[in-house]
């Protein structure tokens, strides 16, 4: 995902040991999942990944959902060229169903510097760890056409290196997903965050987000989107970045996603990004022993045909 201008930094705790505990928990289910029948029946994934906006939807009470990617970046700095290499990565942890807890970094950051006259530079380390909920708001229909939720997220001082933050920041959005008709869907964002500036002061910025989805069949998402954020560093401009890409669900629990995007406006946005990424689901127990369960009552965690397309 783009850096902290339009997309807020991912866990770094959670690239080690994250994906090795949900790949040990989901590998008997994700086996028999590949030479199971598609019957159709079951409940797909729905991943916050790849588009630039999040859903509203939150994934079952007792499901851990692991949202991974690799992504590259190239930014433009005067003279100065950079390649950035990341993963971002969310955990989400199913609470009751109408909330998730979440975990979220860019993880591990390699960036290459070259000048003109050929010096290089090289950085590296990790990123911020995010850490946050998902709370469904308004859902009368319970499985309608349309869903508002809130996302909060915080981020103690952490990371390393040049990709460390020494001040707490966070930030806090409106998102929905609006299916208006059986294959599209818009899905908006709009927020507030409070960042570290390139400086060392903080930065406050108003955020928004949209994401046109198609759904030509349940497993295949093609979407287009954007992003804006009014302020991308201290004294600076407003930034805005525009990206497409397409989700494969395989099984019930596995989804595939590629997507590639570019800045619009903007110094600090990636010129461009790209990046391939795999969101995997597995369930640890049944939601029926959630102790958060009764200050909701019974509800499904998203439809069947919850959209797939998200984050990069």
């Amino acid at each position: 995902m783009p850096t902290a201008p339009l997309r807020t930094v991912r866990a770094a705790l959670a690239s080690v040991f994250v994906p090795f505990v949900l790949c040990v928990i989901a590998a008997p289910k994700l086996c028999a999942q590949s030479v199971a029948p598609d019957t159709g029946q079951c409940d797909l994934i729905d991943a916050d990944r790849p588009g630039l906006a999040d859903g509203s939807h939150v994934i079952g009470a007792g499901q851990l959902q692991l949202e991974t990617a690799y992504a590259q970046e190239r930014h433009l700095d005067g003279e100065l060229r950079s390649r950035l290499a990341f993963a971002p990565t969310l955990l989400r942890v199913g609470l009751s169903p109408r909330m998730e807890a979440r975990l979220e970094s860019n993880t591990y950051n390699h960036e290459h510097v070259s000048a003109p006259d050929g010096a290089t530079a090289t950085n590296t380390g990790f990123s911020p760890l995010y850490l946050g909920a998902k709370i469904v708001l308004y859902d009368p229909a319970q499985t309608g056409p349309l869903q508002v939720a809130t996302i909060v997220r915080v981020a103690p001082s952490s990371g390393s290196g040049e990709f460390r933050a020494d001040r707490t920041t966070g930030d806090v959005r409106l998102v929905a997903d609006w299916q208006f008709t059986p294959t599209l869907s818009l899905n908006p964002n709009v927020g507030y965050g409070s960042y570290e500036a390139s400086d060392g002061t903080r930065l406050s910025v108003a955020t928004g987000a949209l994401t046109l989805s198609w759904l030509p069949t349940p497993r295949w998402n093609p979407f287009v989107d954007v992003a804006y954020q009014s302020r991308e560093d201290a004294g600076g401009t407003w930034a805005a970045v525009a990206d497409a890409g397409v989700a494969y669900v395989i099984g019930c629990d596995v989804q595939l996603d590629v997507s590639a995007g570019q800045n619009v406006h903007g110094v600090t946005a990636p010129k461009p990004f790209v990046a391939v990424g795999i969101s995997v689901r597995a369930t640890l127990f049944h939601g029926s022993t959630q102790p958060l369960d009764h200050l909701h009552g019974d509800r499904p965690a998203h439809p069947v045909s919850a959209l797939t397309a998200r984050h990069p």
